[in-house]
This record gives C-alpha cells, sequence and structure tokens, in this order.
C-alpha cells in the first residue's frame, strides 16, 4: 500500500487512502459519523417520549431496591419524573460515514490529476477510459461509544457495552 502522503487532496476534511493493488482506487474516511438522511434528505431518527403513572400493585426497579434496603429511586430523583409522573425516551437514529457528492467531485478531479502525473513521471501511458474510482471501506468490527450530558448532574454514567453483559 502506498503512503497516503503520496497524495495530497486540498481543502476537504476527508482521509484518502489509496488501494493497496489498483492505483485509480481510493478510499475516503470522512472525520465524524453524521445522522443518515432519507432519499427524501430528512435525517433517520426517531424519538418516542412517555409519560405515566405507575400501574397499582406494579413491581418497579424503585420498589425491588426498596424491598433489598435499597434507596428509593423515585425518593432519590433518579428516576425522571414531569409533574410527578415517571417520564423518559428512547431515540433511535441512523448514522453513517459519508461525503458529499460535491466534495468527492473535488476529490476525483485532484487525484485524477495526481495519478496522470504519476504515470508520466514512471513513463507509462494511462490506459484508455481511466477513471478514479471513489469508495468506502467495509467496517467489519468495531465499538460505538455515545456520552450524554444530564445538564443537572453533569455527565451521566455510561451503560455497559453490549459484551459485557453476557
Amino acid at each position: 500500500m502506498e503512503n497516503p502522503q503520496d497524495f495530497r487532496v486540498d481543502d476537504v476534511d476527508v482521509t484518502v487512502y489509496p488501494d493497496s493493488q489498483l492505483d485509480y482506487v481510493f478510499y475516503l474516511i470522512p472525520p465524524y459519523p453524521r445522522f443518515r438522511r432519507d432519499a427524501a434528505g430528512k435525517p433517520v431518527f426517531q424519538l418516542l417520549k412517555f409519560r405515566g403513572n405507575v400501574p397499582a400493585g406494579a413491581t418497579t426497579a424503585a420498589a425491588t431496591a426498596t424491598e433489598k434496603g435499597q434507596p428509593d429511586a423515585m425518593a432519590a430523583g433518579t428516576i425522571p419524573t414531569v409533574d410527578g409522573e415517571v417520564a423518559g425516551a428512547f431515540l433511535t437514529f441512523d448514522t453513517e460515514y459519508s461525503v458529499d457528492e460535491k466534495v468527492k467531485d473535488n476529490i476525483r478531479e485532484q487525484l485524477d490529476a495526481q495519478v496522470k502525473a504519476k504515470y508520466l513521471r514512471e513513463g507509462k501511458a494511462v490506459p484508455e477510459g481511466f477513471q478514479i474510482v471513489l469508495r468506502q471501506p467495509t467496517w467489519t468490527d468495531g465499538d460505538v461509544h455515545l456520552l450524554m450530558e444530564d445538564t443537572s448532574n453533569g455527565l451521566l454514567p455510561a451503560s455497559p457495552s453490549p459484551a459485557s453483559r453476557r
């Protein structure tokens, strides 16, 4: 694989890596993920808010904690309430690492000139139908961490990762 510094792309906030075998293929890695957008251009996310009273006789985490001699979570203020009712929300959203088409066009134009100049330096002819191909790496493994701030108590504790719950 060539050194990524062998190819320079100016005025974009994207890391560009050349393919290890095909000199016309490059992989783009944006600096951060963004909300995935649907065909209409709207961010893909859903917010479900809830609030209500705990049904009479229901066993809640607070009741279980009290039975075990632990502090009552609701009385301690650790269960979110609105006007005395239990309240909360679930937020789901899709993210992606993507690059806007205008930025891709800029990158493609710069790399095209650089690869053609490299062919000339090496005394090679530019192949007929030569075209720069931009791809994104396929992520096969990794971790995602989300840190949220609670404006009243500082940072919320991180939830355990799925691997640590096994």
